[in-house]
């Protein structure tokens, strides 16, 4: 029987709700001591992204794309630069692993925003992705310029969208060590 919710256990492990999932017997110290097998994993922490885009098709599009390609990545949505500001600056709420950042929004742009990342100290280190369906060679320069990690051209479809992320997210939340991605080396 495999159980469909787990539990955070000690030292980073999962086991299933279910306690008579999976168990497992064993001989410690002259008595025997059951325990789930699934105790044994380690639990591979989900990777946060952040999506700000002002439209909300593209927030149905992502949502859709990362459930097929990126299971492994938790995601937040946000409608504006100003809202991802507020979440981030408040220092209770985690910082992501990735932004994904709409260069065109009503209110504060992507540029503006990414200025305001790239002056906060706890904040620089998120690499930060600008999106953009615009092929202006001084959008591309004011970017790079505002702190960008890299800007891409906006998917113009579902399966270069799901090409997008799984590529994007392989490199910057696997390959790349950046400080909030350090591998363990040891």
């Amino acid at each position: 029987m495999i159980p469909d919710k787990f539990e955070l256990g000690k030292a980073g492990t999962m086991r299933p709700v279910n306690k008579n999932a999976l168990i497992k017997t064993e001989r410690f110290a002259g008595s025997f001591r059951k325990h789930s097998l699934l105790e044994c994993m380690p639990v591979t922490p989900k990777r946060l992204v952040f999506i700000v885009d002002d439209n909300i098709d593209y927030h149905n599009m992502f949502r859709s794309a990362f459930k097929e390609v990126g299971p492994q990545t938790q995601t937040a949505f946000f409608f504006s630069g100003q809202a991802l500001l507020d979440h981030l600056n408040n220092p209770v709420n985690p910082l992501p692993d990735l932004i994904l950042l709409d260069l065109l929004m009503p209110g504060m742009n992507g540029l503006e925003t990414l200025s305001h990342i790239r002056q906060t100290p706890r904040l620089i280190k998120i690499p930060t992705i600008i999106l953009t369906a615009s092929q202006l060679e001084s959008d591309v320069m004011q970017g790079y310029h505002a702190g960008a990690n890299t800007l891409i051209s906006k998917p113009t479809s579902f399966d270069e969208l799901k090409h997008f992320i799984d590529v994007t997210c392989r490199y910057w939340l696997e390959i790349a060590q950046t400080p909030t991605n350090r591998r363990n080396t040891n």
